[in-house]
Parts: C-alpha cells; structure tokens; sequence
C-alpha cells in the first residue's frame, strides 16, 4: 500500500471512530432521572391454622427504557427468583413454613434509572382511546 493510501486510510478510520464517539455522546446524554423504588407487600389474615404461606412477588425488571438493579430484599422467609414458564415474567417465591405471626411484610428495595421515552408529541399524548367500551372519546 502507498504512504498516501495509509495516511488516506487513517484519517478516514479517525473520521469514523471520531463519529462512532461523537453519537455515543449524544446518545449517553438522553435526559434520565435515577430513582430508588422500595416495593411491599404485606399479608394479612395469616389463619392461626396455617402451615405453609406461598407468596409470589412480580420483580421489576430492566429494558430498553430503565435500568432496574434489585439492591435489597427481606421479609420473614428467604426469597428466590424464579421465572413463569408460560410468559417468562421474573418472580420472587418465598414459603413460610409455618407462619408464627398473622401477618408478614417482604420489602424490596430498587435503584431505578428510567430514560425519557415519549411515543410522540403533546397533541398525540393528548388523544384519547376512541374505544365505547372504555367510555373514551378523542379530544378535540
């Protein structure tokens, strides 16, 4: 290869990775908002005679939009998750073998970072589902 076809050839491969950089920085500086989420559940008339309580707990999960990192879990029994196999939604399973008390809180703790995603602009956020059965009329 000539000493000009390098030279050439650099300067593009710069030019690109410099592009390459350039949109990762627009992309990195998409407005977001962090957040932390605590989630409970409480159960309530646990029956005295009871000797076994199965709680499933739905768990946020992350996508294109946020980012979700579970940071705590705790309740009266040891969670584990686990995953619906007919949908695949993620859940957290707990026994309580046997419950002592009537009642029992799990509380989960998230750090959330959520993205601002909008499907459109103000006057088609503004409309409204034209659907009789969810008594709903399009705003005009």
């Amino acid at each position: 290869m000539k000493p000009k076809n390098i030279v050439c050839s650099l300067l593009w491969s710069g030019l690109l990775v410099f592009s390459l950089q350039e949109g990762m920085r627009a992309n990195s500086s998409d407005k977001a908002r962090a957040f932390t989420f605590t989630y409970r559940v409480a159960i309530k008339d646990i029956p005295a005679s009871a000797r076994k309580v199965r709680v499933w707990i739905p768990r946020a999960s992350s996508d294109s939009n946020q980012s979700v990192v579970l940071k705590n879990a705790s309740g009266p029994a040891r969670l584990r998750e686990t995953r619906e196999a007919r949908f695949g939604d993620h859940m957290l399973y707990a026994e309580i073998l046997p419950p002592k008390f009537s009642s029992a809180e799990f509380t989960l703790t998230y750090d959330v970072t959520r993205k601002e995603y909008s499907k459109g602009n103000f006057e088609s956020l503004m409309k409204v589902n034209d659907d009789p059965g969810l008594g709903r009329t399009t705003r005009k």
